[in-house]
């Protein structure tokens, strides 16, 4: 391990000790509490052996290893990380993406792909292909009186009984694309918008699809319109937890609201801030219901 800061952080409901700074995840006071998951730069990683092959990585009984521009993040149970990226000067994007959700999936938990903003205690999550303005949205969206849950990574809580399905506070910066609409290989730069308490999970109230198409209202679209909804869906079927992942997403299909807009692509000419106002109208149509 390369010696250097250390960097305490919560994010996802997990307490995150690293040896570089997070920049995406919210830094706390160190009370010498014990972290959940430990984060490691690391000269060298060892081979492993008996990997299955899984996009861009690969899937072992103690963990994944994940290959990003140059860089490789090995995870481990749930409860490291150590990554090698000797052309980097900082934590390669990929650990507070792919390599979180790998994470949080192997300890039980749902990451869908979406950003996830609250209004008056409950959540709106934003979802759509890359380039459809999630980020965007939800940046706006904190501009018009919201606070941000989590950006691009949201995460559901198991389901037990008949409570609302809730998401657990996330990313505490919005990535957001120069131009509104532009692909994922663009530059970005980091937003740091109000936020609910990390602390607490937020209920989740409805389903933004940022597409064209309407949602069906059939009970078997909706569920799969949820469930299309999960973050790298290839590792999510393969790693551990897949078969109660898939009845969390079957539970809280029933129990949320669904609607489309446009996506940014489709909206160029509309300022953001008009977006987010379309999008609360929607929200507060399904409430009224």
């Amino acid at each position: 391990m390369i010696s250097g800061e250390r960097f305490i952080g919560q994010a996802f409901g997990l307490r995150w000790e690293s040896d570089c700074d997070i920049p995406w995840f919210a830094e706390m006071p160190d009370d010498g509490g014990i972290a959940d998951v430990q984060v490691e730069r690391a000269l060298v990683l060892a081979p492993r052996q008996g990997g299955i092959a899984i996009n861009h990585g690969e899937l072992f009984e103690d963990g994944t290893r994940f290959y990003f521009e140059g860089a490789v993040l090995d995870m481990f149970d749930g409860r490291l990380i150590r990554w090698f990226a000797p052309h980097l000067d900082a934590v390669p994007v990929a650990l507070g993406s792919t390599v979180a959700a790998q994470l949080l999936a192997w300890r039980g938990m749902v990451p869908l792909h979406g950003s996830a903003v609250a209004f008056d205690g409950v959540a709106i999550l934003l979802a759509g292909a890359s380039g459809a303005g999630k980020s965007t949205l939800a940046d706006a969206l904190v501009g018009c009186g919201g606070e941000l849950v989590s950006d691009d990574l949201s995460v559901l809580l198991p389901i037990s009984g008949d409570g609302p399905p809730m998401l657990v506070p996330g990313r505490s910066a919005i990535r957001l694309n120069e131009t509104i609409g532009a692909g994922k290989d663009e530059s970005k730069r980091l937003s740091w918008p109000a936020r609910v308490d990390a602390n607490h999970p937020v209920p989740l109230s409805m389903l933004l699809l940022l597409r064209d198409e309407p949602i069906p209202s059939d009970p078997r679209v909706m569920a799969a319109t949820l469930a299309a909804q999960l973050f790298r869906p290839r590792w999510m079927r393969k790693l551990p937890n897949a078969k109660a992942r898939a009845a969390t997403l079957l539970t809280a299909a029933q129990r949320i609201a669904y609607a489309t807009m446009a996506p940014a692509s489709r909206a160029r000419d509309v300022p953001p801030e008009d977006r987010a106002r379309e999008a609360i109208a929607l929200w507060q149509r399904h409430r009224a219901r």
